[in-house]
């Protein structure tokens, strides 16, 4: 997968987070991104059942954000893990 155009969450890296989950549709595929300030975020996306390198759909939005002060200033700063 690429970067979205325009989709600042996940503009320096993109990487899988788990397995993904076999579903009627598609797998469904929980992933992170990285911006630009080095903040990992999560994201959604659906490949296809029988070529997996084939992306259904995208979601531009991320679903998942460090926000806790936990979070931001952690161990590991500005991550949230899926």
């Amino acid at each position: 997968m690429s970067p979205i155009p325009g989709s600042d969450w996940e503009c320096e890296k993109i990487a899988i987070t788990g397995p993904p989950i076999k579903t009627e549709q598609g797998w469904f595929l929980i992933y992170h991104g990285v911006n630009k300030e080095k903040v990992y975020c999560l994201g959604v996306a659906l490949l296809d059942l029988n070529d997996p390198s084939k992306v259904i759909a995208r979601q531009s939005e991320l679903i998942l954000e460090p926000e806790l002060n936990w979070e931001v200033n952690g161990y590991i700063p500005n991550v949230v893990f899926g």
